[in-house]
């Protein structure tokens, strides 16, 4: 159908049912043989971190690969985060520490390290994926500490809920920074909750789907939603590109998600055609 990527979101409880990350991403890459898979996003905050590296260093070879590292710090379900009996404030904490620890460990040298979450001496993680093929990191958030983790990780961000105007704005912010430390900008990316269809019923389907994942009442949520007729998405989508999004992370919000996909891909060809047009005129 013309997709490059699949994303898969982590919670270990959440409100919805739902399927643990890290092995629905290993099926996936067992199922395709060109995609990207990504975990969008993983939180490493509630996991102990020598496992988790060898889990995403063993999928990264796997997949010849196809791979990419999506983090964020979580926080919106307290009950996962007593199950593990890890308290929500040292989420960001923590998940600094496990990005600072799989940056060292893809140096394939043994690791000493005496942090304060943590205290390691572990032998080289090997095997890894070659260091130019190694899995790309996006870091996801809202916060000015997830564009500082961004760009000390030099990764990508990959945002949710904003606006075109709050993704321009993550840009120029993001920009800077890059400059002030003489890096490489940041790709950005955004997660996109998306229904297309008769803009009654799809703004209803929309609501229903959202409403239950988040629990909350879906007017504080749609204005950073798209839904409408595949005109309509598209237009939408092509707003959020000219934003300055390189990558478009469609979630499809329904019951049953794959009766969007065509539609979806609908959409989508119609605003690749929008952006090439308005690229060809600038």
């Amino acid at each position: 159908m013309g997709f490059d990527g699949l994303w898969v979101g982590d919670h270990l409880f959440f409100h919805v049912p739902l399927l643990e990350c890290l092995t629905t991403v290993g099926y996936a890459l067992g199922a395709t043989e060109t995609l990207s898979v990504g975990t969008g996003v993983l939180l490493p905050a509630l996991r102990e971190p020598v496992s988790l590296a060898r889990q995403l260093a063993t999928l990264d070879v796997l997949s010849s690969g196809r791979l990419v590292i999506g983090v964020g710090v979580g926080g919106e379900f307290q009950p996962e985060w007593e199950a593990v009996n890890v308290d929500m404030r040292e989420r960001g904490g923590r998940t600094d520490e496990f990005l600072s620890l799989w940056k060292r460990w893809c140096t394939g040298e043994p690791l000493t390290h005496d942090g304060r979450y943590w205290r390691l001496d572990t032998p080289p993680m090997r095997p890894l994926a070659p260091r130019e093929n190694q899995a790309p990191v996006w870091i996801g958030g809202r916060s000015d500490a997830s564009l500082a983790r961004t760009v000390r990780m030099r990764a990508g961000w990959l945002g949710m809920l904003a606006s075109p105007r709050r993704v321009t704005e993550v840009g120029e912010q993001l920009h800077a920074l890059c400059a002030a430390e003489q890096v490489e900008p940041s790709p950005l990316g955004l997660i996109v909750f998306v229904n297309v269809g008769e803009p009654k019923k799809a703004r209803a389907e929309l609501a229903a789907y959202v409403s239950a994942n988040f629990r909350t009442p879906f007017e504080k949520l749609e204005r950073w939603m798209v839904y409408g007729t595949s005109q309509q998405v598209a237009e939408q989508l092509t707003a959020y590109v000219k934003a300055g999004l390189d990558t478009v992370v469609i979630h499809a919000a329904a019951a049953e998600p794959r009766s969007q996909m065509g539609a979806i891909r609908e959409a989508v060809e119609l605003a690749e055609r929008a952006v090439a047009q308005g690229a060809e005129h600038a």
